[in-house]
């Protein structure tokens, strides 16, 4: 499901293709593994494009195998939560409490995509503060064993149901790996084709000296 692939168009930049959010975020601490994994949920598998143009060039031409939803990042509008609440948060209630999007390290570049599937969720220690957070603050709330508290008064929660997350960022870290070597492998390709034109334009000026 981390592996995406297209076959790139006539002229298609892939350098517009940054992959899937999975594979281009990284938890600060394994123990938030779970909680920022049922966080972003079916989100973790979209594609993150730096515009929408080229989104558009895949879902026409790129003869996609599945179903592919797309971040375009120069179109994406996040939620967040004003620092200024969690800030609040933080000193009226007990035990960790953090936004989700700031327990991830990751590339400034593809903020907007992190911030559309993590910001708008705190991440707690203590599930009585994330019941408070939920029900008295109004926002979603998920404790480290990937508890779910919704304002719209749902709690998600169960040894099963736990039991089946945390695993994504795990093997994450190599397709993160993979897609970076791509992306240098892509930027030494342009500069061999950039050189090879220069080589010829040489060759042809040696011939006319």
């Amino acid at each position: 499901s981390l592996d995406f692939h297209y076959n790139a168009p006539k002229g298609f930049d892939k350098s517009q293709v940054l992959g899937p959010l999975a594979t281009l975020v990284v938890p600060k601490e394994e123990r938030f593994a779970s909680a920022l994994e049922i966080c972003a949920g079916g989100k973790l598998y979209n594609i993150v494009v730096r515009n929408e143009h080229a989104a558009n060039e895949l879902l026409e031409r790129g003869s996609l195998q599945r179903r592919t939803t797309f971040i375009p990042l120069s179109k994406i509008t996040p939620f967040t939560i004003a620092r200024a609440k969690i800030e609040a948060a933080k000193r009226k209630y007990e035990g960790f409490v953090e936004v989700a999007s700031n327990m991830l390290n990751f590339d400034r570049e593809i903020a907007p995509a992190v911030e559309y599937a993590f910001g708008g969720t705190l991440i707690c220690a203590l599930r009585e503060t994330a019941s408070k957070i939920a029900f008295e603050l109004g926002h979603k709330a998920i404790t480290f064993e990937g508890d779910v508290y919704d304002p719209s008064g749902t709690l998600t929660g169960g040894n099963s149901y736990k039991g089946q997350t945390g695993h994504v960022f795990q093997h994450s870290l190599n397709f993160s790996a993979l897609a970076t070597l791509k992306r240098n492998l892509h930027q030494v390709e342009e500069k061999i084709s950039s050189c090879s034109t220069q080589s010829d334009s040489l060759n042809y000026l040696n011939q006319e000296l």
